[in-house]
């Protein structure tokens, strides 16, 4: 009897001592840390340009959530399409920004950090800039279970010490290459023909035609041109697959864009993102076949 006792003694010290470890992993397996908000987007990657090789295009939505987001939504649903939301942390942090931020992960769109209230974050005292990084994550951390890791800088305003600074909090910094003047457009005919002119720019650039659209989804004559501008693509599809070309591709995140940072100085940009044969062609016949049936209804329709 007291060699039983000493043994389950012995069990139940033994037991104690891994409790603290099975209750970690039990945060680490349904805690912030096990939520991805950028959909395996990892942090500590280089600067993320626009720059790409194929006819590749990702949407990216700045300064909300605002009163139009839920229509976005809408329309994105609409359309199969997923785009990475880049939120300003004081504008979820109640209310109805916090449901609208939600409702964004919870519909599988990607969601990065616009700062904690859309300051010019060149012009911050040294040290203010990581103070506000981490007054944003708090709130990401609160109201959608996790701290990001992809970060706009608000008006694409960098310099090497905001550079320095992410990085050090293991960002990865995502700017752009394509807009349709919404900054200046005051209606969705507006934003639609300058997103018209961008691709036809996008079109004779050699670097590459596609890249990463800039939108922002507080204007609601931009949520107002998005299925116009969805519109605009499918058509071009069509032209492209009669002549033989390259078709569009609306990608589902900025996965494609990454490249870990390593031991590249932290403003270096990644060079322009490129698809492997194997994965193009696969992606490209994909695209046909979808644009094939579309193209044809659309020809028959009166």
């Amino acid at each position: 009897m007291r060699r039983f006792v000493t043994v389950l003694a012995t069990l139940l010290v033994l037991l104690a001592a891994l409790a603290p470890a099975r209750i970690a992993r039990a945060i680490d397996e349904t805690g912030a840390s096990a939520i991805d908000l950028a959909h395996g987007i990892a942090g500590d990657g280089r600067i993320i340009s626009g720059l790409t090789a194929h006819r590749a295009l990702a949407f990216t939505f700045d300064d909300g959530p605002g009163p139009e987001t839920l229509r976005l939504l809408d329309t994105l649903d609409a359309h199969h399409v997923h785009a990475t939301f880049f939120l300003v942390a004081r504008q979820i942090e109640h209310g109805r920004g916090r449901a609208v931020a939600q409702e964004i992960q919870r519909r599988g769109h990607s969601i990065g950090l616009h700062s904690y209230r859309h300051d010019d974050v060149t012009t911050l005292a040294p040290g203010a800039l990581g103070l506000d990084i981490e007054r944003a994550e708090a709130i990401f951390v609160d109201v959608l279970g996790a701290r990001p890791t992809l970060y706009r800088p608000p008006y694409g305003h960098h310099d090497d010490a905001v550079d320095a600074t992410l990085a050090a909090h293991g960002y990865t910094e995502v700017l752009w290459n394509i807009t349709a003047g919404d900054g200046s457009a005051r209606t969705s005919e507006g934003v639609l023909g300058a997103f018209r002119t961008a691709l036809d720019h996008q079109e004779h650039m050699p670097r590459g035609q596609g890249g990463v659209i800039l939108l922002h989804d507080t204007h609601s004559w931009v949520v107002d041109a998005v299925p116009g501008i969805l519109d605009e693509i499918d058509a071009r599809n069509c032209t492209a697959l009669a002549n033989g070309e390259e078709l569009w591709d609306v990608r589902e995140d900025l996965s494609a864009w990454y490249q870990a940072r390593a031991s590249a100085p932290a403003r270096r940009a990644a060079s322009r993102m490129t698809l492997a044969p194997v994965a193009f062609d696969a992606r490209q016949a994909e695209l046909r076949a979808a644009a094939s049936t579309r193209c044809e209804l659309e020809a028959t329709r009166p």
